[in-house]
């Protein structure tokens, strides 16, 4: 009786595509990207930041076949971005996205070390950023 109610239950269950929340993710960081920051007037994102959420867009729906690889590319961007003194929100979503393939689809010690190592690896690289006093 228990296996007749657990099979139409089964039945019923609708899986979500992956590209879903491929598209879903993306439209975070490039709203994040977009949308001014709290604070502050509206006004029109930078070209390289906008140009920034785009390419780290584009490798997101590659996290599940290369986890490391998605990864290791994101802390490359945001190296390059702090060094020309783009950091914005959508960016650091994108970054954020990328660890949760590594954590499911690699053995966990490696996913561990490979994601710690990763964020060390950003707030490194964060602090490479010029920063500006706020007043």
């Amino acid at each position: 009786m228990a296996h007749e109610s657990g099979s139409a239950y089964a039945e019923t269950f609708v899986r979500v595509p992956a590209w879903v929340s491929d598209v879903v993710s993306g439209g975070v960081v490039l709203d994040l990207t977009i949308a001014p920051s709290p604070g502050e007037a509206l006004s029109v994102p930078s070209w390289t930041s906008v140009a920034s959420a785009i390419i780290a867009v584009a490798p997101l729906p590659f996290r599940r076949t290369w986890p490391i690889a998605v990864l290791s590319l994101m802390v490359v961007l945001v190296g390059v971005m702090a060094v020309l003194g783009v950091l914005s929100p959508g960016l650091a979503s994108a970054v954020a996205i990328a660890p949760h393939g590594v954590a499911f689809r690699v053995a966990r010690r490696t996913g561990l070390l490979v994601v710690f190592s990763m964020v060390i690896a950003v707030v490194l690289l964060g602090l490479m950023a010029p920063w500006e006093p706020m007043t």
